[in-house]
């Protein structure tokens, strides 16, 4: 069962696409053309590109709006169509992902794809992760910054670095069956 987008959810997409080697540097100005078309629309967040690592011949582009709905209006626009139709000569394969809130914490490795837990799911397992990782920063780490916008960015770093990398995707595996029951 698919989650249901709200009308003022931001969205993020990212779009992997495998390129020709010879290509790459075509679909880097290609990208950098898409991002500053996009960059006047309306309703537009943001974007970059990941260039592929070794042994990883995809190229990502990730890009932000603030709505399914003005994420709709430029995916139908024909800014975006033109632009589709440079890159076809030398686009290999490509797959998108859209993600909204926090779902992108959730994703199980090796099951991209697989629709997000119900919202009350991602947000009790959230404070389940997050509780502990503040109350063990206010103990050991806050009482040695005394100024509260270094306190505020350095918890704030914190935070999302670990629950991002280390923390959700720990505890997502752990709680995997609870959070998708249908996946047994």
């Amino acid at each position: 069962m698919q989650q249901q987008v709200g009308a003022a959810d931001p969205v993020t997409v990212v779009v992997s696409r495998r390129v020709r080697p010879e290509d790459a540097g075509r679909f880097e100005r290609w990208a950098d053309d898409a991002i500053e078309v996009a960059r006047r629309w309306p309703g537009f967040l943001g974007a970059s590109v990941l260039r592929p690592g070794r042994g990883d011949g995809d190229h990502h582009l990730v890009y932000r709006f603030d709505s399914a709905h003005t994420l709709g209006a430029w995916e139908d626009s024909p800014e975006r169509a033109a632009l589709l139709g440079r890159l076809a000569p030398f686009v290999l394969a490509d797959r998108a992902q859209r993600v909204t809130g926090l779902e992108a914490w959730f994703e199980l490795p090796g099951r991209p794809g697989l629709a997000a837990p119900p919202r009350w799911k991602q947000a009790l397992l959230t404070v389940v992760a997050v509780l502990p990782l503040q109350m063990l920063f206010a103990w050991l780490v806050a009482p040695h910054l005394h100024h509260l916008v270094v306190r505020s960015l350095v918890l704030t770093l914190a935070l999302v670095g670990l629950m991002t990398w280390v923390v959700m995707p720990w505890l997502t595996a752990r709680v995997r069956r609870w959070l998708y029951p249908r996946e047994r």
